[in-house]
């Protein structure tokens, strides 16, 4: 049975295998895959439902953004708002947990989620939050034999257990997962400038040093583990024996005894004692049968559009009309003929109604499924705390304090300040690390008293700073005594996870000064907003005679950049 409909989403993945797949020890197997099912849309109603792998409709018409691909029963889709929700898998699905900002595939029964401005959690098939990560922990990856890797913020990785609890300490500049129970570990040597790969058990003992022998290196399956050595691949045993010798472009993991191995381009199988049991000639197709859970030894090539289907053997088994196809991970497989969809048995005939009840499903697409790469999720913690701390709020001194004063409170050295100055006020700036990888440039304003003004040559630069020219000027030089504040000057340009939480700084920055300066009232200023910022005006309660301002102004813009401006009042004489 065919079914037409336009094409919404979903080339068949490529199996050219990059470095990078190995470099970070993320190989993917299809242990790690398991082809549930396929997105589907009406074409007319715009609304996304599931099929099962062999085509019936599992979910109708239940969706307007497409849903991913059913896992452990469970899918995942953005709302209207962009945040991500789960479902089960039934005939009317059933939300479970909140919505959430980012969030991974089940496995092993859990799910790692992420709240707006909150650490990890991983959430059961119920919702429920089975443990959350503590702030060190700024990145996760999905479970795979109970345990799940982790980075901590000073960018080393280690491993945490099925209780949440960090089980393997994190000491590593890369890993992968844990597989037929080894995971790889990677170590970065500065001073030898390479990349250092052992394998590690479950209790986090080394049991297999490789050292620098190898380019990449990737992970056990069926006992073999794939080695790069001066671009070529070949394996090493469980000791670490090169039990087949590198000398393939590219190859897959082992499954079931064989791997796709890629000679001059194009692919053919070895079994696991590295001989050839297929002639290295055919295209990516037979590589995909490595990387889905298929059930079947066929695999398929496509010519323009007819697509040739084979067995592991090279006999052609049948041919079919079609742009793309996946290996077969069940009874059925899907098939792509240009804008239609349909699915076929084993022998390349056409699934149809007799073959079991299905809904009509004249005029949908679906999503052809592909091989996801493992991936991981980011904590959305920002620790906004150490942010306005590191901002050094210095209620204490007054503003008649002079110079010294000022330094020692702020922690200003005597490099930091200009040496000399022409007009009545002068400034210089300070660059603060603050919390949660952000920095702030920190600008001092202050008055000046000419105290010795006499001539001095003084070096100067244009405003573009492309020339230099020497002038003289009467310079008015400072002295610790000297020199009244005039006002400070916050400036944040926020990275990483504090792009976007500008509003949350500016509250908490406001929070800060309410604090330091109780008598203060700080109100927003009427009909002083507009699409690059929002402004805010403090009045003082008023005790003494003359009216004195603190004036705080938040300015952001598209570009993330964040000003927080104080004028703290000047002495009333």
């Amino acid at each position: 049975m065919k079914f037409s409909g336009s094409l919404v989403l979903g080339l068949i993945i490529a199996i050219s295998i990059t470095s990078c797949d190995f470099i970070k020890g993320l190989l993917p197997t299809a242990s790690e895959s398991n082809l549930e099912g396929y997105a589907y849309a009406s074409k007319d109603r715009d609304d996304w439902g599931l099929l099962d792998s062999y085509g019936r409709v599992i979910v109708e018409d239940e969706w307007k953004t497409p849903p991913s691909a059913p896992k452990e029963g469970m899918v995942f889709v953005v709302n209207k708002k962009g945040e991500i929700e789960f479902f089960t898998v039934e005939e009317k699905p059933k939300q479970i947990g909140d919505e959430y900002k980012a969030v991974l595939p089940f496995c092993e029964g859990l799910a790692a989620v992420v709240e707006p401005n909150k650490t990890i959690c991983f959430i059961n098939k119920t919702g429920e939050i089975e443990f959350e990560l503590t702030k060190e922990i700024v990145e996760v990856r999905s479970f795979s034999e109970g345990f799940a890797p982790y980075k901590n913020k000073d960018n080393e990785w280690g491993f945490i257990n099925r209780l949440g609890k960090e089980e393997i300490d994190a000491k590593w500049n890369r890993v992968g997962n844990f597989s037929e129970g080894l995971a790889l570990v990677t170590t970065y040597d500065k001073d030898e400038n390479v990349y250092k790969y052992a394998f590690i058990d479950n209790t986090g003992k080394t049991v297999l040093d490789l050292d620098d022998e190898y380019d990449r290196v990737g992970s056990f399956a069926d006992g073999r583990c794939q080695v790069l050595d001066d671009d070529e691949w070949g394996f090493i045993d469980r000791k670490g024996e090169e039990i087949i010798k590198c000398k393939w472009e590219s190859a897959t993991a082992f499954r079931d005894g064989h791997a796709a191995i890629q000679d001059d381009g194009e692919w053919g199988l070895i079994d696991d004692s590295g001989e050839i049991t297929l002639r290295a000639k055919y295209g990516p197709g037979l590589a995909q049968c490595f990387y889905y859970p298929r059930t079947k030894d066929i695999f398929f090539e496509v010519d323009g559009d007819e697509i040739e289907a084979y067995n592991f053997e090279g006999d052609k088994l049948f041919s079919i009309d079609g742009t793309e196809a996946v290996p077969f991970c069940g009874d059925f497989t899907a098939i792509k003929d240009k804008d239609e969809y349909y699915f076929i048995k084993d022998n390349g005939e056409p699934v149809n109604d007799e073959d079991f009840d299905v809904v009509n499903l004249d005029g949908l697409s679906i999503i052809m499924p592909y091989y996801l790469n493992s991936t991981s999720v980011k904590s959305d913690f920002f620790d906004v705390g150490a942010v306005i701390s590191g901002l050094k709020v210095k209620p204490a001194l007054p503003l008649s304090c002079n110079l010294k004063q000022l330094m020692e409170s702020h922690g200003v050295a005597n490099e930091d300040l200009p040496k000399e100055k022409w007009g009545s006020s002068t400034s210089f700036r300070k660059s603060l690390e603050l919390g949660d990888g952000q920095v702030a440039k920190v600008k001092y304003v202050f008055h000046t008293n000419v105290t010795s003004p006499e001539k001095k040559n003084i070096t100067t630069t244009n405003y573009w700073g492309k020339a230099v020219t020497k002038r003289d000027f009467t310079g008015e030089f400072l002295t610790e005594n000297d020199a009244k504040l005039k006002y400070i000057e916050w400036e944040i340009r926020p990275t990483g996870k504090g792009n976007g939480k500008e509003k949350m700084i500016a509250e908490a920055l406001i929070e800060e000064l309410k604090g330091a300066y109780p008598s203060v009232k700080i109100e927003a200023a009427e009909d002083n907003t507009n699409s690059s910022g929002s402004f805010f005006s403090v009045d003082n309660d008023g005790n003494s005679g003359n009216e004195s301002l603190i004036n705080v102004r938040l300015e952001y813009s598209l570009g993330h950049k964040v000003e927080f401006l104080v004028w703290l009042p000047e002495d009333v004489e």
